[in-house]
């Protein structure tokens, strides 16, 4: 069972189910998948849960789960999640203390990757490159044999999307 302030993979992939519902249907919120079961996360459920006549209580119980599966195979037929790939060009850098729409996907990726690889901190998205992030971004470039400066060129965007993407179910960026 599933329910408010979880934090699984299998909340990730609930979120994923659900947005592309979402995108089928346009009376279930769009979410964006973070493996936190939020107040999004829940309103997207509970929306779900009216349409369909199932108990509106926002948890995901067996029979819900079931019911999004479905919805979700239906719904995958005809609609592609989209991959995240706006990167502005191919040698600007983010550097730490830039505020900025890209610093706040990235954030939203680095934690998105942080519930379902679990390699470092939960970052909470802000739009400010702060120390966090930083220290999130050269773990994830050690990790990935990039060097570990901190700093995000194309490089390291083009392994954080790749990621990102593959647990998300997406396949621009995937291998």
């Amino acid at each position: 069972m599933l329910s408010a302030n979880d934090r699984r993979s299998e909340i990730l992939e609930l979120q994923n189910m659900l947005r592309i519902i979402s995108q089928a249907d346009g009376s279930i919120p769009l979410i964006n998948p973070d493996g936190i079961f939020g107040q999004a996360t829940e309103n997207a459920v509970l929306a779900f849960q009216k349409n369909l006549g199932l108990p509106p209580n926002g948890i995901v119980d067996f029979m819900t789960w079931d019911a999004i599966f479905r919805a979700y195979m239906n719904a995958s037929r005809i609609v592609s999640l989209r991959s995240i790939q706006p990167f502005p060009a191919g040698n600007y850098e983010i550097r730490p203390d830039e505020r900025s729409d890209i610093v706040y996907i990235i954030q939203f990726m680095l934690s998105a990757l942080s519930v379902a690889l679990d390699i470092f901190d939960d970052i909470e998205p802000t739009g400010v490159y702060d120390k966090k992030t930083e220290n999130a971004i050269t773990e994830f470039q050690k990790l990935n044999g990039l060097t570990p400066n901190g700093i995000i060129d194309r490089n390291t965007w083009d392994a954080l999307a790749r990621q990102y993407n593959q647990i998300a179910g997406n396949s621009l960026y995937s291998d």
